[in-house]
């Protein structure tokens, strides 16, 4: 089966059962997914197989299962996929030009795409017309009310607008005469603008008493280590926490690098950059329900401390997803390397050379000592303490676009990303090259 690494599945890397349980019941063709497709007017199979699959506790998109939803009345289908971390590539086939509903559900594609190509100040409206509808919920409510609101009105906004920024973010990528230097300024344009960048940006004015700690978490307490981990305690929970990690947390420098402008963006351009920030508000109010539904999750509990052994099923009585569907026996096999080499090229994510020692990080608490080159996992928000405190950043998955690429590139910090590279030694001293994506045990 094809699995792909990216896109909704960089929400949560690792989910609990109890957040997958979720996930699973809003990802799908006949749920969130699926509105978002028609509020985008694409054609969509209403299916009730989820979009994302644990796959050895790993959560990936499903490709098969998003070419059922997505693709089955065109003529495309997915590629075979060798790596988790390639873009899918959608491929025509032959068989279904026999069919006249995959004829019209292709031109019905092609004529939508390509009036966002032709029209891309129609789609930032559009876009921010679904940012501005999703509801502002300011009462309290069960988990069943909540997760009604977050099903109908909340995700299928989000995803559209999520799949409106990666179809211009898949466009522009096919252009040859992108460079490091014009993603770098995309990037600086986002984060300058970016809710979730400026939550990170902010904690070294707390450490410098420019903002008050209340003020921090009145503009960001709804964020939590892992965002949408339902089990995450949101920041303005562990205050005390918070604060001690802000006092003892080193930035790689105060003051960041500064990017030239993009020079009169074209519409295109410009339209990847707006859809990046309306996504970033989106996911932002996303939150606000995540948080509104962990705490109806802990009412409905009794603690905190027994929501992790829940799942959707158990809050709500739904026996469609049991605790025995929320888990993959499905194996993967991942391209590794059979043996220890001296070296390897990947990804240039962000420009620039550095020596360190290298530190694999697994758990968003880890220390990271000046100096050193971080191994991710991931490419996701949850690292989001750690990725300025690196001397250099080695991301074993993720993309252009993913939120460590995008705190890379705005603090200066050489990155490359190369899934083989996962073959170097803890503690081992190498080098990185950002600019040309290679990386090197010394």
């Amino acid at each position: 089966m094809n699995f792909y690494s990216g896109g909704l599945a960089e929400l949560v890397s690792h989910p609990t059962p109890l957040t997958y349980s979720f996930f699973a019941h809003w990802f799908t063709g006949a749920t969130s997914f699926g509105q978002a497709m028609g509020l985008l007017h694409l054609p969509c199979q209403k299916i009730t197989q989820p979009i994302l699959e644990l796959v050895d506790d790993q959560l990936l998109i499903s490709l098969d299962t998003e070419e059922k939803t997505l693709y089955s009345q065109t003529v495309f289908s997915y590629a075979p996929q060798k790596d988790l971390n390639a873009e899918p590539v959608l491929k025509t086939n032959l068989k279904k030009f026999l069919s006249p509903t995959c004829l019209l559900g292709t031109f019905k594609h092609i004529t939508t795409q390509s009036g966002w190509i032709a029209q891309p100040k129609n789609v930032i409206s559009v876009a921010q017309d679904l940012v501005d509808t999703i509801p502002h919920f300011d009462h309290q409510g069960d988990v069943s009310a909540i997760d009604q609101i977050l099903t109908n009105e909340v995700w299928p906004n989000v995803i559209a607008i999520g799949f409106l920024a990666e179809f211009f973010h898949r466009y522009l990528t096919k252009d040859q005469s992108s460079t490091d230097l014009f993603w770098n300024q995309i990037s600086s344009q986002v984060a300058k603008r970016d809710w979730f960048f400026k939550s990170l940006a902010a904690q070294s004015l707390v450490k410098k008493k420019e903002m008050t700690l209340e003020k921090y978490f009145e503009e960001y307490g709804l964020r939590a280590d892992n965002d949408y981990e339902l089990n995450s305690p949101r920041w303005q929970e562990i205050p005390a926490f918070i604060e001690e990690r802000i006092t003892l947390t080193h930035f790689r420098s105060d003051s960041l690098p500064v990017i030239p402008d993009l020079p009169n963006p074209s519409p295109a351009i410009s339209a990847l950059i707006e859809l990046q920030i309306m996504r970033s508000e989106a996911r932002k109010k996303t939150l606000f329900y995540i948080n509104k539904l962990r705490q109806a999750i802990i009412a409905q509990a009794g603690s905190e401390e027994t929501i992790s052994e829940l799942t959707r099923a158990a809050l709500l009585g739904d026996d469609k997803i049991t605790p025995d569907s929320v888990s993959s026996t499905i194996p993967i096999v991942s391209p590794r390397p059979v043996k220890s080499v001296p070296g390897g090229k990947g990804l240039p994510i962000s420009p620039g050379e550095v020596e360190g020692q290298a530190k694999l990080i697994t758990s968003t608490t880890s220390n990271i000592p000046q100096g050193v080159i971080g191994i991710f996992p991931n490419a996701t928000p949850e690292f989001t303490m750690q990725y300025p405190q690196c001397a250099g950043i080695v991301f074993l998955a993720g993309g252009q676009t993913s939120h460590g690429a995008i705190v890379a590139r705005e603090f200066g910090i050489p990155a490359v990303l190369d899934q083989n590279a996962a073959m170097i030694p803890n503690g081992s001293r190498i080098s990185i090259n950002g600019t040309q994506g290679s990386w090197k045990i010394l």
